[in-house]
């Protein structure tokens, strides 16, 4: 089976990963969690320890090894992120409806003369 099968068939079977419930227990320190990853995704994306260091590998600087790296990391993480966590820490009440001056955008039209 060829690499794009392959990346197709996951892409396939994952399509669908969006529809999980997300379980409620632990959601706090789930939240704390993926809070936490963030900080350090975001922190350590500038290589601020490789500052001032001349090294080269394979013609570019090590720090830009180090960035091109860290994004493919982030990438994954937000990948996981995306797929298992997402609407962690969103509580919504699916029985309320609009009030007051909340309006459905689909109800509003654009100001204007009809042709």
């Amino acid at each position: 089976m060829g690499l794009k099968t392959e990346i197709l068939q996951l892409w396939a079977s994952n399509s669908k990963s969006y529809t999980r419930p997300v379980p409620t227990t632990g959601m706090r320190s789930r939240r704390l969690v993926w809070i936490a990853v963030g900080i350090v995704l975001c922190g350590l994306a500038i290589p601020w320890f490789l500052w001032g260091d001349g090294t080269v590998v394979a013609g570019l600087p090590l720090w830009l090894w180090w960035h091109v790296g860290w994004m493919v990391l982030a990438s994954a993480v937000f990948w996981l992120f995306a797929t298992r966590a997402w609407g962690i820490g969103i509580e919504t009440d699916s029985t309320s409806a609009p009030t007051g001056g909340e309006t459905d955008r689909r109800s509003v039209r654009s100001g204007g003369d009809q042709p």
